[in-house]
């Protein structure tokens, strides 16, 4: 089947403008869920701290969070946060369609474009602000620019620059990008010495295409000590901020799966394709077929391509260290896959035609109806994740489609609780979830409503918000109205005490550090006039080597099931992903001292001194609670980013 110029481009425009649909389409409808809040916390970040920072609490490379913050820094939203994934999925659809031209033909390049365009693996990553669309959109282009550097025709150059630049920009953006690139890499070798003994008349010429290779390979050592020479700053940071957060969180996830299993491969292969088993088998026999004809017709070039550069790396690794890999991570296999799909129908397509009796091909119209048949077929096993670009379901722990991590409505929880909350109300999350409950609604709250929120002494109404399951029943009593967003509730809960500010010993440091102790001297402590905000001094707290340690306030009385308040203003606070140094929080005691149990994720507002924010501990006494005691955390990290910190004016409420 001969594709006119006119009509391939007509093709490709309506078929990138199809993906770009999928893509696009209610691209902000969601709120930020759990994995996207990484990606806002770093692109919130001020240059200044923005590389040290990702080194010290990302699992990524800091290229898509520089990315990002360029793109809202105007302010942000769900759209413009997640519109650099959405633009790398739409381009990643004509470049397959080049790639795979390239490499077989236009009609095959045209219908792995296709593919491309609705692969519900790709949208629903173009429509998340993570980085893994970028990935294969770069996997795709490091690819392209070995191929046409290593066809030896003149201004190859400015092919091995895309491949510089392509395999740079992946490092940057993926730890993982190293296994095409290392892939790529061998291919690029292995190629160049395929051609030089080609010329040099077979493998036994050593000398003479020995030879050959070397000077052949010249601008490709050249490529090669570029991409090392760009990446070498980073190197340092490959192994905190990649092995050893990896590996935490592995073990802090016990119910993980990790283990490879013969299970695994058709898991992964729905996770490209869609979830149905027909469809599973469908899509990869038309993958197995692609292959097959491919190397029939002498198609060589994508199975060298793909072989070495994407299916190599995969069997070392499966080989050295066996584990299961979730999609996201192998999502850079997904073009090659897509392409010989896409090379699979064709073939397909091209023997129903020679079979066809002769009456039905003298209309053209037919001539497409077999390509367009096994396309709508594919299209159709990938149906049952038609929701995806509603953020219904998500790919994320490599076990098939499932609803995994459901989008929640964080934005709509925050807009509520922001119109209705007033000066001094409290807004508190269930001890149990607060983390991700607190960081998922936090940053809809503008530093205008904290602000107006802590700005007077606090009242005995509180907003309640958490996930249904996570409302404790001591709330019921004192619930006096109700809202649900989906699985969220946001409860207004009214006591009926009084506040008093509880006088805390030695609260501004005006008598050193009297009525405080520190528990190292890891800790060093001076009072400082310079920096008071309110009365003669303030407390000066440099982190002297990088350990985890605490200034701790002596107990005070508490009374159980009574709200609580503690503000303190902190300068030079270092910010962490899930933490902050000092942070603020509020140990409670029995009555026979065991061991405190402690609040969590102190409020941090801003003040009218940009380099001071107030933070602010809510909340609510917990049972069999007898004494409190108020405590400033400083993390190991600070040593590095941030080791010295001011506090003062710390003040403590306590419903009566």
């Amino acid at each position: 089947m001969i594709l006119s110029r006119k009509r391939v481009w007509v093709l490709m425009a309506v078929i990138t403008l199809v993906g770009a649909f999928f893509r696009f389409y209610q691209l902000g409808r969601e709120s930020v869920w759990d994995g996207e809040i990484f990606t806002l916390l770093f692109a919130q970040f001020d240059w200044s701290v923005f590389f040290q920072s990702v080194s010290t609490f990302s699992a990524h490379p800091p290229l898509w969070f520089a990315l990002s913050k360029l793109v809202i820094a105007g302010g942000w939203n769900e759209t413009l946060l997640r519109y650099p994934a959405a633009f790398a999925g739409v381009l990643s659809v004509p470049a397959l369609y080049v790639l795979s031209k390239r490499l077989t033909t236009t009609q095959v390049g045209v219908i792995a474009a296709a593919l491309m365009a609705f692969s519900p693996l790709d949208v629903i990553f173009s429509q998340n602000a993570r980085n893994y669309a970028f990935f294969v959109l770069l996997t795709i282009f490091l690819l392209y620019g070995a191929v046409r550097a290593t066809e030896a025709k003149p201004r190859a150059a400015r092919w091995w620059v895309l491949f510089v630049t392509a395999g740079a920009a992946g490092l940057y953006t993926h730890y993982l990008f190293v296994l095409p690139l290392a892939g790529t890499t061998l291919a690029v070798a292995i190629k160049l010495i395929a051609d030089a003994m080609g010329k040099a008349g077979g493998w036994k010429n050593f000398g003479k295409w020995w030879g050959i290779a070397l000077v052949s390979a010249r601008w490709f050592l050249a490529a090669l000590i570029a991409i090392v020479a760009l990446y070498l700053p980073w190197t340092p940071s490959v192994g905190s901020a990649f092995l050893d957060r990896q590996l935490t969180r592995e073990s802090a996830n016990e119910e993980e799966e990790t283990a490879l299993t013969l299970a695994d491969a058709p898991r992964l292969l729905k996770d490209f394709g869609g979830d149905s088993s027909w469809g599973l088998v469908l899509v990869a026999a038309l993958a197995v077929a692609g292959i097959a004809m491919a190397w029939r017709d002498g198609k060589r070039a994508p199975l060298f391509w793909f072989g070495i550069a994407i299916l190599l790396p995969i069997l070392v690794t499966v080989l050295l260290a066996p584990r299961r890999l979730p999609a996201k991570y192998l999502i850079y296999v997904l073009p090659a896959y897509l392409l010989f799909v896409a090379y699979g129908i064709a073939a397909i397509s091209e023997f129903v035609l020679a079979y066809t009796p002769a009456r039905f091909l003298r209309s053209e119209r037919f001539v497409y109806a077999p390509t367009l048949a096994l396309v709508g077929l594919v299209a159709l096993a990938a149906a049952p994740n038609m929701p995806y670009w509603n953020g219904t379901q998500t790919v994320f722990t490599g076990k098939g489609w499932a609803v995994v991590d459901e989008w929640k409505e964080w934005r709509a929880a925050g807009n509520y609780v922001t119109a209705q909350a007033g000066a001094g109300d409290f807004v508190l999350f269930p001890l149990e979830a607060r983390a991700l409950t607190a960081r998922s609604i936090v940053p809809y709250f503008s530093g205008e409503f904290l602000r107006k929120l802590y700005s007077a002494p606090p009242t005995t109404t509180a907003w309640w918000v958490s996930e249904t399951e996570d409302v404790p029943p001591t709330n019921a009593p004192f619930v006096r109205d109700e809202e649900q967003f989906g699985n969220l509730v946001v409860q207004r809960l009214e006591h009926g005490g009084t506040f008093r500010e509880f006088a805390l010993p030695n609260a501004g440091f005006e008598k050193g550090f009297e009525g405080w102790n520190r528990s190292s001297d890891a800790l060093e402590w001076a009072t400082d006039a310079a920096e008071a905000q309110e009365g003669g001094v303030a407390a000066k707290l440099t982190l002297a080597r990088p350990e985890i340690t605490t200034l701790i306030s002596d107990p005070f009385a508490a009374t159980p099931e009574k709200f609580y308040r503690v503000t303190a203003r902190v300068k030079n606070p270092t910010v962490g992903f899930y933490t902050v140094s000092p942070q603020l929080f509020v140990n409670f005691s029995d009555a026979t001292g065991r061991a405190p149990r402690r609040t969590r994720l102190a409020t941090i507002v801003p003040t009218e001194d940009p380099e001071w924010v107030l933070m602010v501990a809510d909340g609510i006494v917990p049972e069999g609670a007898a004494t409190a005691r108020v405590e400033f955390a400083f993390r190991d990290y600070a040593a590095a980013l941030g080791p010295t910190s001011w506090v003062d004016d710390v003040r403590v409420w306590v419903e009566e």
